[in-house]
């Protein structure tokens, strides 16, 4: 198998811990299993070999696996929802600010809402010089 992801090239046959780790385990899986499939008797078993090369350079039918790669993804999501642990997170993330600015509507000192000041973590008040929040 041949892949333009160093990333994931590196990550398939090899312990994963990470994102889409489900994904990783189920390919893992599949790899094991593939010398064990019946073959015309002219045909080795072999092994899942994964290697790495580098994207665009006119490799016969990179540009067609691109195209593939592209209509997979523009497919829609299985009826099952199965989140990945990059998704859960993403997730969590969102959830969170938004129930960071509902508190905040809810519990902001009366001066701060006069004033239209809202919550925003990477502008924070605290990083107003002290002279000019007084």
């Amino acid at each position: 198998m041949f892949l333009d992801n160093l990333e994931v090239a590196t990550r398939l046959l090899g312990p994963s811990t990470g994102s889409s780790q489900s994904t990783f385990e189920e390919f893992q899986e599949v790899a094991r299993k593939w010398p064990l499939q019946s073959r015309l008797p002219h045909t080795s078993p072999g092994a899942v070999r994964i290697r790495w090369v580098p994207g665009h350079l006119k490799i016969p039918g990179n540009e067609e696996a691109d195209q593939a790669a592209k209509e997979g993804a523009a497919l829609p999501f299985p009826e099952i929802e199965m989140c990945t642990l990059a998704s859960l997170k993403r997730i969590a993330k969102t959830k969170a600010k938004e129930a960071t600015l509902q508190l905040w509507k809810t519990t902001a000192p009366a001066k701060y809402k006069e004033l239209q000041i809202d919550y925003r973590p990477k502008t924070s008040l605290l990083l107003i010089p002290r002279p000019i929040l007084g």
